[in-house]
């Protein structure tokens, strides 16, 4: 098939373009969507119940499930602020801790600091996941021979959870999330995880660990489910016991430059993924294969790496640590989803507008 550079997303093309392309329009102030929590669809209360939140849900994932805590009790939900004629409560410890990190130097970072508790749930061959279950945070204990250690079979997700001006939580499309985390699970040959079940058991976690989300703009709770093949047996083949882990941390910007623009590293010799491999999942050994390439992009004083097509060298795939797109005039192309790419948690955003940038198409694929 010809390749043409006029798709407006190889390499060539994109510097062709670029002189071309019109200013970016400033955003006008006032209201914003999804801005720390404060809008945006798709988001829902922790506190709330999961069947309306996830609404698209078939009827199979609304099952009841119960979610116990360390002590045996469900965790209490999240409360809605006292009247306004009641003196504030005294903050918890949590929310001391992340008061006295967001004024420290440094201060929260990324991934540094850790909520109290953590969700486990735990597979076994012929009797499926068992019921998640709320524990104090702490060390994992695996033997050795653990598959997870040796054919890397295991699979992540990241998710967010916002604390909204009524002081209450807010996850930001967990449905979505866990519909990836399953997708990453059947390409690893790991059992997928009960939509309805997670959802519940995500719920009463942030509601557990609420006073740990910060409310300064630009934070968030990160919110990390993993799952982990545990089967105690040397021999390349599927686990037949699984460990599903759920940790939380309450982050800043995940760039130390915070929310703006970042330089970008293109790499032209080491690759990423191919098409038929697991570049489409989110699974640990995609990560670890990119840091040569984020050791070079780091050495020359750049943020992340922008990943080209593993054939040639010359089409646009995406970055490190997010999705790449490019904006000729009123138009978004993105690379095309081919197998080789992590789609973001949100379907259809290749079929979309993006307000101030114009339409959104994928690029053909080459």
């Amino acid at each position: 098939m010809e390749r043409r550079a006029q798709d407006g997303m190889s390499m060539n093309g994109i510097r062709g373009l670029q002189s071309r392309m019109p200013p970016v329009r400033k955003r006008r102030k006032g209201r914003t969507s999804a801005g720390n929590g404060e809008g945006g669809s798709r988001a829902f209360a922790a506190d709330t119940t999961v069947e309306s939140a996830a609404g698209e849900a078939d009827d199979a994932t609304r099952n009841i499930c119960n979610v116990s805590a360390a002590n045996g009790d469900s965790p209490p939900l999240a409360s809605s602020p006292p009247p306004a004629s009641s003196p504030p409560p005294a903050p918890t410890p949590a929310a001391r801790k992340v008061r006295e990190l967001l004024e420290g130097q440094g201060g929260l970072g990324f991934g540094r600091y850790f909520t109290d508790h953590m969700l486990l749930m735990d597979y076994e061959e012929g009797a499926g996941w068992g019921e998640p279950r709320i524990v104090p945070y702490g060390p994992l204990l695996l033997d050795p021979a653990a598959k997870v250690f040796h054919y890397g079979q295991t699979v992540f997700e990241g998710m967010k959870a916002f604390k909204w001006k009524d002081g209450r939580a807010r996850l930001f499309r967990p449905l979505d999330h866990v519909r990836r985390l399953n997708r990453s699970c059947a390409r690893l040959c790991v059992p997928a995880v009960d939509e309805g079940c997670l959802l519940r058991a995500l719920r009463r976690l942030v509601a557990a660990d609420a006073d740990w989300i910060p409310d300064a703009p630009g934070t968030s709770l990160y919110i990390r489910p993993f799952v982990v093949a545990t089967e105690t047996q040397l021999g390349v083949a599927p686990s037949r016991s699984y460990r599903f882990v759920v940790i939380c941390s309450p982050v800043g910007a995940y760039y130390a430059e915070g929310v703006r623009p970042v330089a970008i590293y293109v790499e032209t010799e080491h690759v990423r993924a191919v098409a038929g491999g697991v570049g489409d999942a989110k699974t640990a050994g995609n990560y670890a294969a990119g840091l040569k390439a984020q050791e070079a992009a780091a050495r020359r004083g750049c943020a992340q790496v922008l990943w080209l097509d593993g054939v040639e060298r010359e089409y646009v795939e995406e970055v490190g640590s997010m999705n790449a797109f490019f904006r000729f005039g009123d138009e978004v192309v993105t690379p095309p989803l081919g197998g080789s790419i992590l789609a973001g948690g949100y379907p259809g955003f290749g079929n979309q507008s993006a307000p101030g940038l114009g339409s959104i198409r994928p690029r053909a694929p080459h």
